[in-house]
């Protein structure tokens, strides 16, 4: 999205994508190389000559982005190297503070923050950016929102050498109405929920579908089920499309309906990821889930009837948990497995910046509290 906003700028804007260079590098001489994966990326990312290297960036991969980002300016010292993305976002000041060779960090969502950045060649006074001057870091006033997405151009996936993928992520909407203790979505998006036009995202996928002989995409958004009327607006337009594909989207158990799965069904889903997190009433409760857990059973069930797959996710580990709702969480997963269709997913909680259970962990004197801290600090 960042290198479409730029070009739109008359910006110019290069690609690398890391997973794809990741295979590559494993296919390499029977995937025998003398050079590390971080020295064998950033000899790729420094070949592309520019003024600004801009890393996105996730806290289970951040200590492996910052690695690379370091031996790219140690190459091209005379460039900036800027992080964005939701773990730098939120840890701004430490990135800033820790890691000398991270010129800036653009916070949140940043098409207009790049654009205005490059076009003005300096940090001060751009909104939606952190940066050191003075021996201290900056941090300028949020930037504003994008509140209607439609406006934003189509990703460039024509920047990739030799792209084509049968599959794609095509970002459905922004941000959660939900402020669920152990995410950081709300806190990324600011807790603005919006979604794409059944208009423009159709016209989206079929773009896709056109240039790349896309026949699946994952539709990316929390929430996507959140506004019934945009779903069957968008359930309709892509049945009236002509294209042929299937999709997948994530939702809230409690809120699908059986005329809003039917029609999804109808117009092609595959599979819905549905984040229960906790079987126990309680833990819902104390994470702020709230989920209606006497919903999951029929949502489930419906699913299966409509031949759509579903993958069921829960996370284990929360400082309030006791070993009683374990045994729900247990119980919950085992009656998700009873169905033919249904996958599920096990995580440990893992306290990611900028969100209520790392505050209060980090702030906690208890022994737990130190693993965490330590955690955060590696990303």
């Amino acid at each position: 999205m960042l290198a479409a906003a730029l070009r739109e700028a008359g910006v110019v804007a290069s690609l690398v994508d890391l997973t794809r260079l990741r295979a590559e590098y494993l296919d390499g001489e029977g995937g025998k190389r003398v050079e590390s994966f971080r020295d064998y990326a950033a000899r790729v990312i420094a070949a592309e000559p520019a003024d600004l290297y801009g890393f996105s960036t996730l806290c289970s991969s951040y200590p492996l982005t910052v690695r690379i980002a370091q031996a790219v300016k140690e190459e091209r010292r005379w460039a900036t190297v800027a992080f964005g993305g939701p773990q730098a976002t939120l840890t701004d000041a430490e990135t800033l503070e820790a890691f000398p060779f991270v010129d800036w960090v653009v916070r949140g969502e940043a098409e207009i923050t790049i654009v205005e950045l490059v076009k003005a060649g300096s940090p001060g006074g751009v909104a939606g950016l952190s940066y050191r001057a003075g021996g201290r870091t900056v941090r300028n006033q949020d930037a504003p929102l994008v509140m209607d997405l439609d406006h934003l151009p189509y990703p460039a996936f024509d920047l990739l050498s030799t792209f084509q993928s049968k599959r794609l992520h095509v970002e459905a909407g922004r941000g959660c109405p939900f402020q669920c203790s152990f995410c950081a979505t709300s806190r990324f998006f600011r807790r603005r929920f919006r979604m794409k036009s059944a208009k423009r995202l159709v016209d989206e996928m079929v773009a896709m579908h056109q240039a790349y002989g896309t026949q699946k995409f994952d539709l990316v958004h929390d929430l996507f089920t959140a506004d019934s009327k945009r779903v069957l607006a968008f359930c309709d337009a892509l049945q009236r499309s002509g294209i042929r594909c299937r999709w997948t989207c994530s939702a809230r158990a409690d809120g699908l309906r059986p005329e809003i799965l039917a029609a999804m069904a109808q117009a092609g889903c595959a599979s819905i990821y549905l984040g229960v997190e906790t079987g126990s009433p309680r833990m819902q409760k104390a994470i702020r889930k709230r989920l209606d857990l006497k919903k999951v059973d029929a949502a489930l069930d419906l699913c299966e009837q409509l031949e759509m797959g579903t993958t069921v996710s829960f996370i284990v580990g929360f400082p309030e948990e006791e070993q009683s709702d374990l045994e729900l969480t247990g119980r919950c997963v085992v009656n998700a497995l009873r169905r033919d269709r249904c996958r599920t997913q096990v995580h440990l909680l893992m306290p990611l910046a900028g969100t209520e259970i790392s505050a209060n962990a980090a702030s906690s004197r208890f022994s737990g509290s130190c693993l965490v801290v330590d955690a955060e600090a590696t990303g």
